[in-house]
């Protein structure tokens, strides 16, 4: 194992995310419905291990059984999604407890304000304003590397984050 690296696999596009999800799918008999698709490129936010891990659950419910309302080689539509995001979060959240560990108190301060506002958040809204300043730029510091980790992403000057099963986790109980 010493001949290993560790690597950082930046997110998939939606489209490689779809890829490689029916590719996967494919060869173990399954497809899935673009609603599907779209739900667990939702949740995952594109992450590669997270949606190969909520995938992995999901075509181990159907091959158990546990999905009654599919038959075997039936399409695995959105609601599938749903209850297996829920299992997810239940069964394998430590994943998502490993990557809150490794963030600073910073970062998880603004992550948990981004997900206790349910959507997004402006700069305005993650900065308190009895913040001095370099505490200030410190906060800024720190979006500046949750959106190069991939974490939360900006868009019309507003931030959210990228993976509803990261929001999730962090509404239940962190």
């Amino acid at each position: 194992f010493h001949y290993y690296k560790e690597v950082f696999l930046s997110s998939l596009s939606e489209s490689g995310c779809n890829q490689m999800i029916q590719g996967l799918g494919a060869q173990m008999g399954l497809t899935y419905s673009e609603e599907a698709l779209s739900r667990i490129y939702y949740e995952t936010g594109g992450h590669p291990y997270v949606t190969r891990q909520l995938c992995g659950m999901l075509a181990q419910a159907r091959e158990n059984g546990e999905d009654e309302a599919a038959p075997s080689g039936a399409i695995i539509g959105a609601q599938d999604v749903e209850q297996t995001t829920a299992a997810y979060l239940e069964q394998k959240s430590d994943y998502l407890e490993s990557v809150w560990q490794r963030l600073s108190p910073q970062e998880q301060d603004i992550l948990l304000t981004i997900a206790t506002h349910h959507d997004s958040c402006s700069m305005e809204e993650l900065m308190s304003p009895e913040l001095g300043l370099e505490a200030k730029r410190q906060r800024r510091k720190a979006v500046s590397r949750l959106i190069e980790h991939e974490l939360i992403e900006k868009c019309e000057n507003k931030y959210s984050i990228r993976m509803g099963v990261l929001e999730r986790f962090l509404q239940a109980g962190n």
